[in-house]
């Protein structure tokens, strides 16, 4: 009895042992079927994804493709007006470079041609300031007659008697001419205009010059304080006028001389021993006056 029992047990056992297994086996089956499954629709979702990126590749690629041509026909547009562009500003350039050496040629050309018109000026204007100079050679400038002394007079015969008279002269001088300066009539305070008188014996007018020259100061029988100049062209008169300074320094020199010769040049003479010196430079001209004995530059203000 105990033995049945303990065959009925290890039977049960024995089957319980073989169910579990076959329902360990059917799991592991089961689990085999779902992995199998799952990876399968890995497979299928890889493959999908593979296509679809793909796709997009070829898409993409394709979208690339027409944009670069695109960019690659407007790139060569744009390089082929460039192109022509610069085939034009090549024309434009050489045609100016062409025009320019033609230009320059010209300038030179003219260049010595103003150089030679310059020369010519110079030649004519000193030809027209030396015949204007000769025809004043015989013409003098009498300055302070009082406006309207000559009126109701011959204005050559007034100035020949007034000569006569304030020089001294044996007889009247022989005029040509003599009117006042062609400007208009000054005021009663400003100082009365000039008289231009034309001597008809070039003798007579440096005889006058010399009387003149002579007298410490001319009084008119009027009581007019009258100069009388030669009447010397405009561009002399300024070559002259630069000497003033220099003059009004000599004037209280001691022992020198000087006098101011045609056109413009001045003569310094030093009487200690005799020495004769010219400028025609006014600077220098003052510079050897301000070392002359007597002569101060406080002189000049």
């Amino acid at each position: 009895m105990a033995t049945q029992q303990k065959r009925a047990t290890a039977n049960a056992t024995a089957k319980a042992k073989s169910s579990a297994n076959a329902n360990k086996a059917q799991d592991q089956e089961t689990r085999g079927e779902s992995s199998d499954t799952i990876l399968d629709a890995i497979r299928c979702l890889r493959d999908d994804l593979l296509k679809r990126m793909d796709d997009n590749a070829k898409t993409q690629s394709l979208e690339l493709k027409q944009q670069i041509s695109q960019l690659r026909e407007e790139l060569m547009s744009s390089i082929e007006h460039v192109s022509s562009r610069t085939r034009s500003l090549e024309g434009t350039v050489e045609s100016l470079q062409s025009a320019c050496n033609g230009h320059s040629d010209i300038i030179a050309e003219l260049g010595e041609q103003v150089k030679q018109l310059t020369r010519d000026v110079k030649v004519v204007s000193d030809k027209n300031e030396d015949l204007e100079a000769r025809s004043r050679r015989c013409n003098l400038r009498i300055t302070g007659v009082k406006e309207g002394r000559e009126a109701k007079k011959a204005p050559v015969a007034f100035i020949a008697g007034l000569l006569k008279v304030t020089l001294g002269l044996d007889s009247p001088p022989t005029l040509d001419r003599s009117h006042r300066t062609l400007r208009e009539r000054p005021g009663d305070e400003e100082p009365p205009r000039a008289f231009v008188i034309k001597c008809h014996y070039f003798q007579e007018k440096e005889a006058i010059l010399r009387k003149a020259a002579k007298a410490k100061g001319l009084t008119t029988p009027d009581g007019d304080k009258i100069g009388i100049h030669p009447d010397y062209t405009q561009a002399v008169v300024k070559q002259r006028a630069t000497f003033r300074d220099v003059k009004k320094i000599l004037r209280d020199c001691d022992g020198v001389e000087y006098r101011l010769r045609y056109p413009a040049v001045l003569l310094i003479t030093t009487k200690s021993n005799g020495q004769r010196h010219s400028f025609t430079d006014p600077i220098k001209a003052k510079d050897f006056a301000l070392t002359l004995p007597g002569a101060s530059a406080a002189q000049l203000d």
